[in-house]
């Protein structure tokens, strides 16, 4: 899909413990790094209000935990499966990326595999790093009339990559 002009570009970030996440235009970068708990909740839903304020109804959302991070159990499971539940009309897709193949690997695609029944009518893409799928995602794009913050896949790619290098930067030190 081609992207509108800059101007309508809307971007909207988070830098949380638990989660951090870009959303432009049609496309949500989503990197579960921590434990989630009743402030990252909190959080998520401010992060949902401000999606809903700047008119971003609908959008893919790429999924990239961070390796090792804390998988949600109980309680937490339970808000998150309900989040998504509710959030069904505004996620049109779903990329998951889980790397390595580690027992945390097999847990976090287990876990997964349960939150995803919420979407069980929408294209999931399964893939080792979200960037993986940028020609799947612009398909779906195209068919479901999603407008990307990309004029082609490889520039998709680009912003898949540019965002995960972003988000997961250490923060610099001060002198």
């Amino acid at each position: 899909m081609k992207s509108e002009g800059p101007a309508q570009r809307i971007v909207i970030e988070e830098r949380h413990p638990a989660w951090r996440g870009r959303t432009e235009l049609g496309a949500m970068l989503s990197i579960p790094c921590g434990a989630y708990d009743d402030q990252t909740f909190a959080m998520f839903d401010a992060y949902l209000e401000r999606l809903q304020s700047a008119g971003i109804e609908r959008c893919i959302m790429f999924s990239q935990p961070l390796p090792d991070t804390p998988i949600p159990r109980g309680k937490a499971a339970r808000r998150l499966y309900a989040l998504l539940q509710q959030e069904r009309g505004r996620f049109v897709a779903v990329v998951n990326a889980i790397h390595g193949d580690s027992l945390w690997r097999r847990a976090a695609r287990a876990f997964l595999n349960r939150l995803v029944t919420a979407y069980d009518d929408h294209p999931i893409a399964w893939v080792r790093d979200v960037r993986d799928a940028a020609d799947w995602a612009w398909q779906i794009a195209e068919r479901q009339q999603i407008v990307l913050p990309a004029s082609n896949p490889a520039e998709l790619h680009d912003w898949l990559d540019r965002g995960l290098r972003e988000l997961t930067a250490e923060p610099e030190a001060a002198p």
